[in-house]
């Protein structure tokens, strides 16, 4: 927790605050439009509180950090401008980060309010940029694990998946830009693991995140993660992932990418078991079935003149028979 947040209020405490203040330097419209700003700040948290799985102690930091800016005079953007941001401050103190674009999901919630200003991304990332810096509240990115808590009871998913996933992601097997994107494919991969079942689409409408951009990161995980448990060298690692990238073959991720760490094995003469790639719930006939596939794609994209002395059986140096 940073130590320039103030103390957490409670309704009644800030809505004290604020009347002592009004009372004696400012006027009637001061008041009308902070009594407006609390009750913005209000329906939005009630919305993450209920929707995104939230802290409830966002609520008080909420409220005590648009008090203590009440009382500097530092409120000079639209009203519903800094309630979006002094939650979005609180939420990423409070180690509960949530994305710009969950935060705005609220304006269905907060619409029958009557009428308001609808904020965008941009206003809202600016004003919580400016306020963290006038502050000198210091906000560094949040990492996937500060996600993972989160997104698990979104999903309805065992403790123990939360505590694998945080597992997956320290082990520096999860490497990608966008932190929400990378949690949501070490969840993915680490309910596979503790058999619960998830799709793609399941974790993209729970997270926000495309679930092709999940995807990926899930490729790159499972890669990196079977390649560790099997110490196999980087150059298999780096060697399954272009065959995964180059392949057409677009079902069963986890079935693609053990084939193709079996495939790049076998080029650098390792023999590997199907039942030592077997990590999630996926069963063997399918990791050597897409395996045989894989094979017949990458004889396919071999040049015509090879494909032409491979069937005269001759050896070229470098090919395999």
């Amino acid at each position: 927790m940073n130590d320039k947040l103030p103390a957490p209020m409670s309704l009644q405490e800030c809505l004290l605050s604020l009347n002592d203040r009004t009372q004696y330097s400012w006027g009637k419209k001061t008041l009308k439009r902070q009594k407006k700003g609390i009750k913005e700040i209000l329906a939005i948290c009630n919305f993450l509180i209920t929707r995104h799985k939230v802290p409830e102690k966002v609520i008080g930091y909420s409220l005590g950090l648009f008090d203590m800016l009440a009382q500097k005079n530092m409120i000079t953007a639209k009203i519903e401008i800094t309630a979006y941001a002094v939650v979005h401050i609180s939420a990423r103190t409070c180690q509960s980060p949530i994305t710009l674009k969950e935060l705005l999901d609220s304006n269905k919630q907060i619409l029958p309010l009557g009428k308001r200003y609808i904020p965008s991304e941009r206003e809202v990332r600016k004003n919580f940029l400016l306020l963290s810096r006038k502050l000198g509240i210091e906000i560094l990115s949040p990492g996937p694990v500060e996600y993972v808590d989160r997104f698990c009871a979104k999903l309805d998913l065992a403790k123990e998946t939360a505590e694998k996933t945080k597992q997956i992601i320290n082990k520096n097997e999860a490497e990608s830009r966008i932190p929400s994107g990378t949690a949501g494919a070490a969840i993915k991969l680490a309910a596979e693991e503790n058999e619960e079942f998830l799709t793609f689409r399941t974790v993209e409408e729970a997270i926000g995140v495309n679930r092709t951009t999940i995807r990926e990161i899930y490729k790159s995980i499972y890669l990196n993660r079977v390649c560790k448990k099997l110490k196999l060298p980087p150059k298999i690692a780096e060697e399954a992932k272009k065959i995964v990238e180059n392949t057409e073959l677009s079902r069963e991720t986890s079935g693609i990418c053990s084939a193709a760490i079996k495939l790049a094995a076998e080029r650098e003469g390792i023999n590997i078991s199907t039942s030592k790639l077997k990590i999630t719930k996926i069963r063997k006939a399918t990791i050597e079935k897409t395996y045989q596939k894989l094979k017949r794609e990458a004889k396919a994209s071999l040049p015509f003149f090879i494909q032409k002395l491979r069937c005269l059986n001759t050896f070229l140096p470098g090919q395999d028979r």
